[in-house]
């Protein structure tokens, strides 16, 4: 379901013929490789002996057991030649990460060679990841030099809020998909912390903001990469696809966090008005959740003050500026006022 949003889905079984493989338009294959181990090599070599072999990605699922066996400790000539492989019983964001993965592990490495004007935010935000790994899995956050790569004083919280692997897959899956949105979701994670220590909330519901900043965007792995990475302005219809990530998102996550439905609420609604003048639902006043409250209003400051190929990053000044008048009819007030004045307290830091 999630990949069709994005890819044209030709299924292919075993009665089918790897040769037909040879010429279709191909830009990725999901393999079956358990019970057609056969069958999904004869199809894997035909992929690679294609020209632009080399650029399809390919993700092979497995059983947990043949993924444990020492079939897989042979080279990768001796066996398959899958961008990823993962084992069948892992979860829908387990997935979707690892098909992200494939997709992206060559396109990065020549982007990181070919284009020397790499947003600094993406750097940064894939140092932060990795820090934010290594702090999951110590359970700790404790170190100052890893506060310092992450976001100061938020560092813990977004680490315990990223804690569930769920999260981590679904994090990996942006971050292969479109860089610019895994930093940008970093930053909004960080930035709902903060508004959550502003407000004056307990640890877990700052835990809870920094969790839904963090996702706010996972609806975007369904929006094609050609719209998220399109350098001018979108046209309607790319921008009515565009606008598709926030329905999509909530529902992706109200499956995989039904218990913590405010997740899922966060990525809905981040793009609605008081006013009723936003997207996807159009919904006012009360009918909106104070969480899409707060991710709306973090949201526009980060994408104000982000840094973009086409763009340098706006003032917090400046981007304070163009909010206020919309706090009231279409942000909440109350809300703005106590993010506006941490953010000045903290230029002043």
């Amino acid at each position: 379901m999630v990949l069709g949003r994005t890819f044209e889905i030709v299924p292919l079984s075993e009665s089918g013929k790897a040769d037909n493989l040879a010429e279709q338009p191909v830009s990725a294959a999901v393999v079956d490789g358990t019970p057609y181990r056969t069958f999904s090599q004869e199809v894997l070599r035909t992929l690679r002996s294609r020209p632009d072999g080399d650029g399809i990605a390919v993700l092979e699922i497995v059983e947990p057991d043949v993924l444990d066996s020492q079939a897989f400790d042979a080279p990768a000539g001796n066996r398959t030649q899958a961008n990823q492989i993962v084992a069948s019983d892992r979860s829908t964001a387990a997935m979707l990460a690892a098909f992200w993965q494939a997709c992206a592990k060559r396109d990065e490495q020549s982007w990181a060679f070919e284009h020397e004007a790499v947003s600094a935010a993406a750097i940064q935000a894939k140092k932060a990841f990795s820090v934010l790994e290594q702090i999951s899995r110590r359970g700790s956050a404790d170190d100052p030099v890893a506060a310092r790569y992450m976001f100061r004083e938020t560092a813990r919280l977004i680490a315990r809020a990223s804690g569930l692997q769920m999260s981590q897959d679904l994090l990996r899956a942006i971050k292969s998909h479109h860089s610019y949105t895994f930093a940008h979701s970093l930053k909004v994670a960080t930035l709902m912390a903060a508004l959550g220590e502003a407000i004056g909330l307990a640890e877990t519901d700052r835990i809870l903001l920094a969790e839904a900043g963090l996702l706010h965007d996972v609806g975007k792995l369904m929006v094609p990469i050609d719209i998220l990475a399109k350098p001018s302005r979108l046209t309607f219809n790319e921008f009515e696809t565009m606008k598709t990530h926030a329905p999509l998102g909530e529902d992706l996550l109200r499956e995989l966090y039904d218990s913590q439905p405010e997740i899922a609420i966060a990525a809905g609604q981040h793009h609605e008005k008081l006013d009723g003048s936003g997207y996807p639902d159009g919904l006012l006043k009360t009918q909106i959740h104070e969480i899409g409250r707060s991710c709306a209003i973090v949201d526009i400051y980060s994408a104000l003050t982000d840094r973009r190929d086409y763009k340098e990053p706006m003032t917090s000044k400046d981007a304070l500026a163009i909010m206020r008048p919309m706090a009231g009819p279409q942000l909440e007030e109350r809300l703005f006022d106590v993010f506006e004045a941490w953010v000045r307290e903290d230029l002043k830091a």
